[in-house]
């Protein structure tokens, strides 16, 4: 009688030790991007359109020559897998989204995520990825100002 109470308890916990065996585990790394823009933020709203920048810049940092030096420096490529596989790997288990804010907090946040079997290589690749889209924000606002100011030399030397 004491045994029939014994029995299930034991095939759950036997059960429950042989299936953790059969998944590997799974490791996310999370980074936290807030999105600053140089106009004032009480004209900012998260719109489609800083969405729209955020999912075009994170396409440009997934890109193959933004990665493949990162990847390089970090030694990503195992032995006998080729460079390009990696990045593909990678772009597959990253995903970069939108948060949802609550209204006194008006600068938009985006969360970049990567999940990998190993936790040191998730988080690696977590902060890579975090660096690139942040080296291309840099880059892209460079670009942006450095337009600016030669229309605006161009308006002074009309005038």
């Amino acid at each position: 009688m004491k045994r029939a109470f014994l029995v299930p308890p034991l095939i759950g916990l036997l059960t429950g030790f042989l299936v953790s065996f059969l998944f590997t585990p799974r490791y996310t790394s999370q980074a936290t991007l807030l999105v600053k823009s140089p106009v004032p933020s009480h004209y900012l709203v998260l719109s489609s359109t800083i969405i729209d920048e955020v999912g075009s810049l994170t396409e440009l940092a997934l890109s193959a020559t933004s990665m493949s030096p990162a990847v390089q420096s970090l030694h990503l490529v195992e032995p006998g897998q080729l460079e390009d596989q990696t990045l593909q790997d990678i772009r597959r288990h990253v995903t970069v989204i939108p948060t949802k804010l609550p209204n006194w907090l008006v600068a938009p946040t985006f969360y970049v995520k990567y999940t990998d079997n190993e936790p040191l290589r998730a988080q690696k690749i977590c902060q890579m990825l975090t660096d690139l889209i942040v080296d291309q924000t840099l880059r892209i606002r460079e670009q942006r100002s450095s337009g600016t100011y030669e229309f605006l030399e161009r308006q002074l030397g009309k005038l």
